[in-house]
């Protein structure tokens, strides 16, 4: 406001009697940054540009601060009461990248490191509070990996579930376990790992009974 004040003085050679005004312009910029970090908003698209260029404005303007119970100066009162915040928003993004790089490793994964990975990302995006989640950019992921989980969990149980060969069942179980494996993607059929071990094996026995 004092900058827009003093813009609109006129005629402009008025401007030459306020004397005070290269405090006005070192204090400017961090007017800005505290009108900046009190813009954060974890939704906005360009939060971690917003974030990131929030702190290294700090540094510039503020730099080593010591923090003081009660500031005496606008530095102080910085350091006190907005430095806080920018912590907060970067705990944030780092919710979010935590998340992000374990959504981004599970296609590295193979069988119980994969499902046991999978369900633990599934929790932690879960419990995360909205402010993280918006900040997870592969959401989208996770979701379908989730959705290929699914269909691959009730096969795997499935088989894991097939009786003894006495059973009277057995047949039709092993058939149905089968089929329900055939109608899987190949994505899909990478998590029934206990497909070649459990199933694949006994499927000809199975066809002679």
């Amino acid at each position: 406001a004092a900058e827009k004040a003093y813009t609109n003085i006129t005629p402009k050679s008025l401007q030459a009697s306020v004397t005070n005004y290269q405090v006005l312009q070192a204090l400017s910029p961090i007017a800005q940054l505290m009108l900046d970090i009190d813009a954060l908003k974890p939704t906005s698209a360009d939060y971690r540009e917003k974030v990131d260029a929030a702190r290294k404005s700090y540094t510039t303007n503020i730099g080593t601060e010591v923090v003081v119970e009660k500031p005496v100066n606008i530095k102080e009162r910085v350091a006190k009461d907005y430095e806080p915040k920018i912590d907060v928003a970067e705990k944030i993004l780092k919710a979010a990248d935590d998340i992000v790089a374990a959504i981004s490793g599970l296609k590295t994964l193979p069988g119980q490191q994969f499902m046991d990975a999978l369900s633990k990302a599934s929790l932690d995006y879960k419990e995360a509070p909205a402010n993280v989640k918006k900040n997870v950019t592969n959401a989208k992921d996770l979701t379908a990996l989730e959705k290929d989980y699914k269909a691959s969990l009730t096969v795997f149980n499935l088989i894991e579930k097939l009786p003894p060969l006495k059973d009277k069942g057995y047949v039709k179980k092993v058939d149905a376990a089968e089929k329900a494996y055939q109608k899987l993607n190949e994505t899909q059929r990478g998590y029934v790992y206990n497909y070649q071990t459990k199933l694949a094996g006994v499927l000809e026995v199975a066809q002679l009974i």
